[in-house]
């Protein structure tokens, strides 16, 4: 398939002006769109429009957070174009675009018979008699749309959105974008438009139509360029219909932004306690995956850390001997007592982050932006410098100090830095304490694995099935330094054999502890009736338990793959002090949670199979790329592994996913913890 990129300026489709809305006194104002007949960008627009409203290939546009992959959230085979161009699985809601309440509110109308008069709308005291939108959220459309603000709905009876668009769910996320082009387009095809970011799954969200390309080049055929994007990060999630609201993902409007609103003054920033989610879905839009791994690794400083020197830096050096360094408020680059300056020199290509900040008040509000001046282009420095003899290129961009203007930036930063093949990309933190803006930069993510059967006797592993259960984020409230940890479950279970696990676990850890602060390995002990935390992994001794295929690592091989290994690998997290904070949680859980009662024992024996092989080969990846195989810090190795029952009814996977909760947060609180001196 080829991909094709149609630049489209929004100053010259044709006459856009505001226009009263439809409904007196209403919320919104609307827009009005009249095609310019001889212009090429309203001929280009006008062609995506088409291909939206028939196609099932989805097509690609800007919004003002970051470009969306858009399809008509009506037809379920266009909805699985996108989980097919971004190859991903289709086990998230997805955000529904719209171009004007008045099309959000025929989605919302019943448009079928509603049994027993039921209400269309939950609790009828949170709508108007006329609107079927809650009146929760009227305050916010006043006053963030057009805009980066998403409001979760209830789905009406007999919904015109595909079923794949809601994943099940009973409501679904919505938003009216403050982006011309995107509105124009939406307007165009007159359908409501499902569209998640238009990345690959795992790369970082694009905000300009290069990065789309970059990313899904072949796999859709339109592109709409209209310019790098205004936010740079997700649009905030929030939830109306709980009581009180709450946000389920931090964005583009900051929790500040939300409580000057009426009725939103005790909104909480976080997500709910691990035991009442635990087996539900996601409820949100981009709860569940996130999109932060350039090929560079990623290391995130946090605010206030002195920016490093040329000898610690010399340390994430590899073959290229190249460097990104993403500055905000206090770095700066100086060559210091560690090393001698040769050349700097600014790059002859410069990008932009973004445009412009997202205005208020509505279309019209919108509309002065239209011919509002763009922000400067950012460029990237380039220094060469001499650490102890040996050459250093660093390759410096700096965001500035307003944490708006960092989240906008950080996205195409990352991107712009990997096209230079840097070994690693080094990033000067923010103060998550500012807002739920700077929170979306600085997210913690913790990655989880399961296993697959295992014979006959074990047709579904506990392990994967409880990894499949976990809560999306866990509670902010009890997180020792006030960030939300979001929990990432990986999508496949590890099979039963030694090769696939030694195939598998370094590119995946490859992929993802580029931004994974933690890694938890679930498996299942056929023998024990309790759950245990793993302190040890083993090289040798695998003999004596042939897998699947009837194998196991032989000695060369063994030599091969660890011969620079100790016979035990131990975490670097304070293993007695995870284990007592489990225990304290579970101990502490009411009689109410599925964590209650539960089993939770030490082990030092991890059982010479797959597990402890699994296990092994992690802790081994992080030493060599931490160079501290043994000894060291909490992140040098920061991996854990649970083992749980071979118990598989839905009670005890309920249980087995409260007590996998309870022990990532005692991973987390722990590792947060200060220690002595």
């Amino acid at each position: 398939m080829k991909t094709t990129i149609l630049p489209v300026d929004a100053r010259k489709i044709g006459r856009i002006r505001a226009v009263p809305s439809p409904q007196e006194d209403d919320l919104l104002d609307d827009l009005a769109i009249d095609l310019d007949e001889h212009s090429e960008d309203a001929e280009h627009l006008r062609l995506a429009a088409e291909l939206l409203k028939h196609s099932d290939i989805p097509v690609a546009f800007p919004t003002e957070t970051v470009y969306g992959l858009g399809a008509d959230a009506t037809r379920s085979e266009a909805v699985r174009g996108i989980y097919r161009a971004k190859q991903r699985p289709v086990d998230n809601p997805l955000i529904v675009h719209f171009a004007s309440l008045g099309q959000l509110r025929d989605l919302l109308r019943p448009h079928g018979p509603v049994e027993n008069g039921a209400s269309t709308n939950g609790d009828a005291s949170d709508a108007s008699h006329d609107d079927p939108i809650p009146t929760i959220y009227h305050p916010l459309i006043s006053k963030f749309w057009p805009g980066p603000l998403t409001i979760i709905l209830p789905n009406p009876p007999h919904s015109l959105l595909a079923p794949e668009v809601t994943a099940g769910l009973p409501t679904f996320g919505a938003r009216i974008p403050a982006n011309l082009l995107a509105l124009a387009l939406i307007k165009l095809a007159d359908v409501p438009v499902a569209a998640p970011s238009a990345n690959a799954s795992t790369k970082p969200s694009p905000t300009a139509a290069e990065h789309v390309a970059f990313d899904l080049n072949g796999r859709i055929a339109t592109i709409l360029d209209g310019g790098p994007c205004d936010v740079g990060v997700e649009s905030t999630v929030v939830d109306g219909l709980s009581h009180p609201p709450l946000i389920l993902r931090p964005g583009g409007v900051s929790a500040e932004e939300l409580r000057s609103c009426a009725g939103w003054e005790g909104v909480r920033v976080g997500y709910k306690n691990a035991a009442e989610t635990t087996g539900s879905q996601p409820r949100a839009p981009g709860m569940k995956y996130r999109h932060y791994s350039p090929r560079a690794p990623v290391v995130l400083f946090e605010a206030g850390v002195r920016a490093p020197g040329l000898e610690e830096m010399r340390g994430y050096v590899g073959g290229n001997g190249r460097l990104g360094v993403i500055r905000t408020r206090c770095w700066g680059i100086d060559a210091g007592s560690d090393g001698t300056p040769i050349t700097t020199r600014q790059a002859e290509k410069t990008f932009y982050t973004s445009t412009r900040q997202v205005g208020a008040g509505g279309f019209a509000g919108l509309l002065t932006t239209l011919h509002a001046s763009s922000e400067p282009k950012k460029a990237i420095t380039t220094h060469h410098f001499l650490a102890r003899g040996s050459p250093i290129e660093l390759l410096d961009l700096g965001l500035g100090p307003d944490t708006a203007g960092i989240a906008r930036g950080v996205f195409a930063a990352l991107r712009e830095l990997d096209r230079y093949d840097v070994d690693a990309i080094l990033v000067e933190g923010i103060d998550e304490t500012e807002g739920t803006t700077a929170a979306a930069v600085m997210n913690r993510l913790l990655l989880v694995t399961g296993f697959g059967p295992f014979q006959q006797r074990y047709p579904v592993n506990p392990s994967y099935e409880i990894t499949r259960l976990l809560p999306p984020f866990l509670p902010q409230a009890t997180t020792a330094d006030g960030n939300p940890v979001q929990i990432i479950g990986y999508g496949s279970p590890i099979r039963v054999c030694y090769a696939d696990a030694r195939e598998l676990i370094p590119p995946l850890l490859e992929a993802y502890s580029k931004t994974v602060d933690f890694v938890l390995h679930i498996g299942m002990a056929s023998g024990r009736q309790y759950y245990a935390a793993e302190r040890y992994a083993h090289r040798d001794g695998y003999s004596k338990h042939k897998d699947l295929d009837g194998c196991f690592p032989s000695a060369d091989q063994t030599e091969r793959d660890f011969g620079d290994c100790p016979e035990l690998l131990e975490t670097s997290l304070d293993y007695d002090s995870v284990l007592h904070r489990w225990q304290a949680f579970i101990s502490q859980s009411p009689e109410t949670s599925p964590a209650w009662g539960a089993d939770c024992r030490p082990s030092e024996n991890a059982g010479n199979f797959l597990c402890d092989y699994t296990y092994f080969n992690c802790m081994a990846w992080y030493g060599r790329r931490n160079k501290k195989l043994e000894g060291g810090s909490s992140s040098d190795r920061p991996v854990m592994f649970l083992h749980v029952p071979a118990e598989s009814d839905e009670a005890a996977l309920e249980k087995g996913a409260a007590v996998a909760s309870a022990l990532i947060q005692a991973m987390v609180d722990d590792f947060l913890a200060p220690r002595a001196a």
